[in-house]
């Protein structure tokens, strides 16, 4: 999608028990471990320690689980007569990575392999990919920046909606230059922006209810009602993404996101040769292909498998251990030489992964 715009920059932006005591500690990523102890009057003690799963949710149909619980899983969203596609990845059980093009952003000179046009199949899927979906506008279109393996490749714009993974491959979304955006030196793996935020704190931003809709991307044949898709982060830190082919406005992107339980989010492709997602159980060669889609894509997800002109995200399995987690190496400043952001396992009781594929009894459904 190829945007030109001209819109002003603007900021927007104690309790005890006697014979009890329950705790919880959180690790890195979002972990929650309770940690109960006995505190009764008797001079011996038990400690236990136990995580929680990730749960099945009421009105959420299950796409695909691991020994951590769900990692991925769904609904249907209607706004405006048009049903919207809802995929959640859980934070706590997945991770996500993110991939230039092959056509775009251009100027990929010193990129490594790991961000390429396609799945790094040696590394990236070393736990097993449970979804991919389409990233933004292209580079030149005055949609915001793109930062990569600590390589820019598009300069970011300050209030701008902003994508950013961090080395445990966590989303987090965001306005540059507000908040926790952008990340803590060394604590980045890649940053993607579109637009300006459809969502903050919970509901539609006033832009988005705009009738300037021509601030969210020129669509085809001037007509507003466009095939559109979107990312967002709901109050654990899940990514939701939401997708439609059918013909709606960005409010409609938003009130969609919002419905879904998104906290902030934004826009991401719009009009129908774009969108692109798949999800389903791990996929573990470039053979593989995922169950759910989305109804009326001009494409298959497996593209991302060999290779595609835009970017795009992946979504990761976790590791089945709680005590081993996906990470990447990070950068602390930008620099004309790229850090490699290969997908590893850090921790204790990994599986060994082989090129293609763990060591792993798992069953995904």
């Amino acid at each position: 999608m190829t945007i030109r715009r001209s819109r002003p920059r603007r900021a927007l932006r104690r309790t005890g028990v006697a014979v009890f005591l329950a705790s919880v500690i959180f690790l890195g990523g979002g972990t929650a471990v309770w940690v109960a102890a006995d505190q009764g009057t008797t001079t011996t003690s038990t400690t236990t320690t136990t995580v929680p799963a990730e749960a099945a949710e009421t009105g959420w149909t299950v796409v695909a689980t691991s020994a951590r619980g769900v990692m991925v899983d769904r609904r249907e969203v209607t706004v405006s007569g048009a049903v919207f596609t809802v995929v959640r990845f859980r934070q706590r059980t997945t991770a996500l990575h993110w991939h230039v093009g092959s056509e775009d952003p251009p100027h990929q000179t010193g990129l490594p392999a790991d961000s390429g046009s396609h799945i790094a199949w040696g590394t990236e899927n070393v736990t097993g990919i449970v979804g991919v979906f389409n990233g933004g506008f292209k580079a030149g279109s005055d949609a915001g920046g793109i930062l990569a393996d600590g390589l820019k490749l598009e300069g970011l714009a300050a209030n701008d909606a902003t994508i950013a993974i961090d080395t445990a491959g966590k989303l987090h979304i965001g306005m540059w230059g507000h908040g926790a955006i952008p990340l803590a030196p060394g604590n980045a793996v890649a940053y993607r922006q579109n637009l300006p935020l459809l969502v903050l704190h919970g509901a539609p931003t006033p832009l988005a209810l705009s009738p300037s809709w021509g601030v969210w991307g020129a669509p085809l044949h001037a007509q507003p009602h466009q095939a559109r898709t979107g990312i967002g982060v709901d109050a654990a830190g899940n990514a939701i993404y939401v997708a439609t082919m059918a013909g709606v406005m960005p409010a409609d992107v938003a009130r969609a996101e919002v419905a879904a339980g998104v906290q902030t989010g934004m826009q991401l492709d719009m009009n129908p040769y774009w969108p692109i997602m798949g999800a389903g159980p791990r996929v573990f060669t470039p053979a593989g292909g995922f169950p759910l889609t989305l109804p009326g894509s001009k494409h298959s997800p497996t593209v991302y498998f060999h290779g595609w002109t835009r970017d795009f995200f992946s979504v990761i399995a976790e590791p089945n251990a709680w005590t081993c987690n996906i990470s990447y190496a990070g950068w602390a400043s930008v620099s004309t030489i790229a850090v490699p952001q290969v997908t590893r396992l850090s921790g204790s009781n990994c599986p060994v992964p082989t090129s293609t594929s763990p060591v792993s009894t798992t069953t995904v459904k």
